[in-house]
């Protein structure tokens, strides 16, 4: 092999930029932009269990004073499903949480561009969820055998 090629072929072998995986998702927090989501976290939960302490207070005083900060928990799950998802509509959510995983044939990746195009392709936000490059999560097992079948 001459030296040009294999010069080539290494460089090409060693250049983590063609292997680099981008997730846009991923944001790095300083100590400052820390601070404030967490006082900004830490005011919203205050608000949320002083409006539940008067609801709870002047109506049936169920709750005991510990747990009422906790009844945001179900608000908190419905914000962070529809950011993974994206999507409001809670039934968007089953391929999320309980879908079959198939890995994307032919060892292909998904590009963020064609995520879309794949949601459409096979069923909508109900019957397919988009997890990662290289995943797909189908709500039923009649999607998962169409699509390896007829791909």
């Amino acid at each position: 092999m001459s030296r040009k090629k294999r010069l080539t072929v290494t460089s090409l072998k060693n250049n983590p930029a063609i292997y680099a995986y981008h997730n846009d998702d991923d944001i790095d927090l300083d100590t400052e932009d820390t601070c404030f989501a967490l006082g900004l976290l830490a005011f919203i939960i205050g608000v949320w269990w002083g409006i539940f302490h008067l609801l709870d207070a002047f109506t049936f005083n169920i709750f005991p004073w510990w747990t009422e900060p906790l009844t945001i928990i179900p608000v908190f799950a419905y914000i962070i499903f529809s950011e993974i998802a994206h999507s409001f509509n809670p039934l968007h959510w089953w391929p999320l949480v309980w879908g079959y995983k198939v890995k994307v044939q032919n060892d292909r990746v998904l590009h963020s561009i064609e995520y879309d195009d794949v949601v459409k392709k096979y069923g909508g936000p109900l019957n397919v969820y988009v997890d990662g490059p290289f995943n797909l999560k189908f709500r039923k097992k009649k999607d998962v055998v169409k699509y390896c079948l007829f791909r």
